[in-house]
């Protein structure tokens, strides 16, 4: 991977999934300067836990920074270090749809070579229809950052403004090299609920959070129930429940799940469990578009997980003591 002893690759994750397939890699990690865009939690873990060299950009929303004004100066203040280092060639592993990224990359590119790491194939934002939002984050991403693309081009494909600078990019399959050290924190017949806080709008997630822990605590089976948050979030009503936390510092990718069942309603984390089974369809309102349940569907199939959607509490509370009786 280097031909230079003093040079790095830099290597731009976003979620923790991209810290883990990247990791599965290469065997020279110490070799590496992360970009870690937005995620506070796991740039903290690459640098304390794994004491890998690593920079955090902190980014806002547009709600928070709808004139782009704190988010333009940290990412000056980002390009300002990495052009200090020499570097050997750019990894991208973070989101197709993120401006942060795609503008650093553009500004310090040069002539490295950029290496997209796809490990999904992901298609699902082609074709997609233009929003309002879409529209004027594209205006915003032309002034501030000099990404061009027309309406017309976004229309077309919801990789946003970057159709100049995938052209450059180059898929590339790498056999694994790095074995993940996985946690082994959880008991037999765990039962671990991951928390999408961004998925509180529903009325009744609690509420079947509830139902679901007590369907299953009335089973032959003594199950222990975990929680774990992506960002640290704290509410004491899963602590109220009998959930117990598990550290928030310590991505899923890196816990061992083989005697676990995950239950959620849609979160990335559930594609590192042995057995997934969602209460998205319990919710209100509920997930109504098909290809939300199809896209992690097909993404659990790749990742070789069985994940079921149950319409109903007791149904999937079935699902999850077969499975265990079976164990």
């Amino acid at each position: 991977m280097h031909n230079q002893t003093d040079s790095k690759d830099l290597v731009f994750i976003q979620c923790n999934r991209d810290l883990a397939e990247f990791l599965r890699m290469t065997k020279y990690p110490e070799l590496i300067k992360f970009v870690v865009i937005g995620n506070e939690g796991l740039y903290r873990f690459v640098l304390k836990n794994l004491k890998y060299d690593a920079l955090f950009v902190e980014t806002k929303s547009f709600r928070q920074d709808p004139f782009f004004q704190k988010n333009k100066r940290a990412l000056n203040k980002a390009l300002h270090l990495l052009n200090k280092i020499q570097i050997s060639n750019i990894w991208y592993f973070s989101n197709l749809l993120d401006p942060f990224t795609i503008y650093l990359i553009k500004m310090i590119r040069m002539n490295k070579k950029i290496f997209l790491c796809d490990y999904f194939q992901d298609d699902r934002f082609k074709e997609t229809n233009i929003s309002p939002l879409n529209f004027y984050k594209s205006i915003i991403f032309k002034i501030f950052l000099g990404l061009n693309s027309s309406a017309l081009e976004l229309g077309k494909t919801q990789f946003l403004f970057f159709t100049d600078l995938l052209e450059h990019v180059e898929r590339r399959n790498v056999e694994n090299k790095y074995e993940i050290r996985k946690e082994k924190i959880l008991k037999d017949n765990s039962i671990i609920l991951f928390v999408n806080e961004e998925n509180y709008r529903f009325k009744n997630y609690m509420q079947v959070v509830e139902d679901i822990k007590k369907r299953l605590e009335h089973h032959k089976i003594n199950f222990t129930f975990f929680y774990k948050t992506k960002y640290g979030y704290e509410d004491e009503r899963f602590k109220d429940l009998g959930f117990i936390e598990l550290p928030s510092y310590l991505p899923a990718e890196f816990i061992d799940f083989s005697k676990a069942t995950c239950i959620c309603d849609i979160s990335g984390a559930m594609l590192n469990a042995n057995l997934v089974v969602s209460f998205a369809k319990l919710l209100t309102p509920p997930f109504n578009k098909n290809d939300v349940y199809d896209y992690w569907s097909d993404s659990a199939k790749k990742a070789n997980i069985p994940l079921f959607f149950p319409s109903s509490v007791d149904k999937l509370c079935k699902i999850i003591a077969s499975k265990h009786e079976k164990n």
